[in-house]
C-alpha cells in the first residue's frame, strides 16, 4: 500500500514539477487493525496498515519519526520493529490476521473505532473460477 501512496504521490510531484523536499508532511490513510486509546500512556497505541516510514522514505519526507517525536513528546512514538515486527512486514501481518479472523468467522472490525453499526466478519473468500460473493 506504501508503495502504491508513494507511486502517487511521486507522479503528483513531478506533474507539478515539486521538488520534494519542500514538501512538510504527506497525508495518507492506513487501516485501523488494532486500537487501544485509554489506559496509562504508556498502554495506549494504535496499529494502521500502512507503513508510513516507507513511504515518507520513498517520496523523500523522510523525517517523518523526527517531526513525529519532536510534536508529541508525551507519545512514545515508535515503529512496529519495536514490537518485534519490522515495519515492511506489517500490511502482509495485517492481511493474515484479517483472512485468519475471516476463515474462523469472526468479526475483523472495532465498532468503536470504525464507526460501523456493530461487529462484522470482514472480507470474502472466491475460489477461481467462481463468482465474487
Amino acid at each position: 500500500m506504501a508503495l502504491a501512496y508513494a507511486d502517487t504521490v511521486g507522479a503528483l510531484l513531478s506533474q507539478l514539477s515539486c521538488d520534494a523536499s519542500l514538501v512538510r508532511a504527506v497525508g495518507a490513510h492506513g487501516q485501523t487493525v488494532r486500537h487501544q486509546p485509554t489506559g496509562e500512556a504508556h498502554e495506549r497505541y494504535t496499529v494502521q496498515l500502512l507503513n508510513g516510514a516507507l513511504l515518507a522514505e520513498r517520496v523523500g519526507v523522510d523525517h517523518l519519526m523526527r517531526r513525529l517525536t519532536a510534536l508529541l513528546p508525551s507519545v512514545a512514538v515508535r515503529t512496529s520493529a519495536a514490537f518485534g515486527l519490522q515495519p515492511d512486514q506489517v500490511e502482509a501481518a495485517a492481511f493474515a490476521w484479517l483472512a485468519r479472523a475471516f476463515c474462523a468467522g469472526r468479526p475483523g472490525n472495532q465498532v468503536a473505532v470504525t464507526g460501523a453499526g456493530g461487529p462484522r466478519v470482514l472480507g470474502a473468500l472466491s475460489p477461481a473460477g467462481a463468482p465474487h460473493r
